[in-house]
């Protein structure tokens, strides 16, 4: 019975990309016996960011329960389904979220040099990095050696924070404006929100933006109010 099978196991919880992560699916009887008989267990795990899927790999560990193990190559939001003689089992899709590997430091393997007053920075999909540059008004776009490619954009003010948003588009804040602003992927703006002040919406010197890879808000610095403000 799909509807009282079960699985556990750290592949339930979190992955990291490029390493290989299990879980094991216990499979029952209507009655909550274990099953005597192999069953079909199909596991998928897919991406919330760019709609890629990866397909597990199963193998019965002893009667009733199968090993699930998985190997994600994109980090952020995914749906783990695990199917059950193609039926999802209680709970499925699960959420899964997906983290790159922890980064460890030593010397730098690369200095980008040459980038005037750089002050926030992001990566796209492309691997493209976008730095912001208050003194010049500018996003740049640049690429891993340094080199200014397509992408940027100029007139945003004094640009200060910088995040990219999963569907690809663009979060900039300007203390010029006091302005949080979002950019479509081609730079058209969608919307802006803010002035200058101390109420809520209201900024006094707008700085870092980051958006919560788990709650999906805008989490945004609003320095000489000394407070964090949440959209």
């Amino acid at each position: 019975d799909p509807s009282k099978c079960r699985a556990e196991g750290p592949g339930m919880e979190g992955a990291v990309t490029n390493t290989p992560t299990q879980l094991v699916v216990h499979t029952v009887y209507s009655n909550g016996q274990p099953c005597r008989e192999k069953q079909s267990i199909r596991a998928e795990l897919k991406s919330m960011v760019d709609g890629s899927v990866v397909v597990a790999e199963v193998t019965e560990k002893e009667k009733g329960s199968y090993l699930v193990s998985y190997c994600p190559k994109v980090r952020g939001r995914h749906k783990l389904n695990l199917l059950v003689n193609q039926q999802p089992i209680a709970g499925s899709p699960f959420d899964v979220f997906v983290e790159h590997p922890p980064t460890q430091l030593g010397k730098p393997v690369r200095i980008i040099k040459g980038v005037e007053n750089p002050w926030a920075i992001a990566l796209n999909k492309s691997g493209h990095l976008l730095v912001t540059q208050p003194l010049k008004g500018v996003v740049a776009a640049l690429s891993k050696d340094g080199r200014v490619v397509p992408g940027g954009k100029d007139g945003l003010g004094k640009p200060r924070g910088i995040a990219i948003d999963e569907d690809g588009s663009l979060l900039v804040t300007s203390d010029a404006s006091e302005q949080l602003m979002k950019f479509n992927k081609d730079w058209t703006l969608a919307k802006a929100v803010g002035q200058e002040g101390d109420q809520p919406g209201q900024f006094n010197s707008i700085d870092r933006v980051k958006i919560s890879p788990t709650t999906h808000k805008y989490y945004v610095c609003d320095r000489r109010n000394n407070r964090i403000q949440v959209f």
